[in-house]
């Protein structure tokens, strides 16, 4: 726990240097957690601050891959959040990255980062909102990912799962077989 004031000064000195290694830690810092542990939710939750403060810092993120890096942390955070149901948080942090998605372009993290924001939404009850972003987004998946890709088959999970809640069973069955 920092105090308020040294955290405000610290931010007015930070370097793009500074930033890169931090970005680099967080990045590091998530590959050592899962998300779908509850005891590991805690420290994730912890990890969401960083992140999004990484991304307040005067000046964009200079770097693609700097912000690859807090885009793929980012995308692992959301992903626990959602597992741990704090949807609002994980829809949050997605277009706090996504804001940047200038220089992510359409990169897979950016398509990750666009997939846990669409499962968060989908979790609240927004089921027709979110099939309609996922058929977008596995669109641009496919572009860029190929058709068998897991990314592609996650999307494809959810959309089938999107569309049965909304009660529409032999649809929802046809996406599903279309995953085999």
């Amino acid at each position: 726990m920092i105090h308020p004031l040294v955290a405000d000064c610290s931010r007015l000195h930070a370097t793009a240097e500074t930033a890169a290694i931090a970005a680099r830690l967080l990045h590091r810092a998530s590959e050592t957690l899962r998300n779908d542990l509850p005891e590991d939710w805690p420290e994730w939750s912890a990890l969401v601050p960083h992140l999004q403060e990484l991304l307040t810092l005067p000046g964009p993120p200079t770097g693609k891959r700097q912000l690859q890096m807090i885009a793929e942390a980012a995308a692992a955070a959301c992903y626990a959040l959602t597992w741990s149901g704090s949807y609002g948080r994980s829809m949050e942090l997605a277009a706090s990255v996504l804001s940047h998605a200038d220089i992510l372009g359409n990169s897979r993290s950016a398509l990750c980062l666009r997939f846990q924001r669409i499962m968060a939404l989908s979790y609240q009850g927004a089921t027709a909102e979110a099939e309609q972003q996922y058929r977008h987004l596995i669109t641009q998946q496919i572009s860029l990912l190929g058709r068998y890709h897991p990314d592609v088959m996650a999307s494809l999970r959810e959309i089938s799962w999107v569309i049965l809640k909304q009660g529409r069973y032999a649809e929802a069955e046809e996406v599903a077989l279309y995953e085999g």
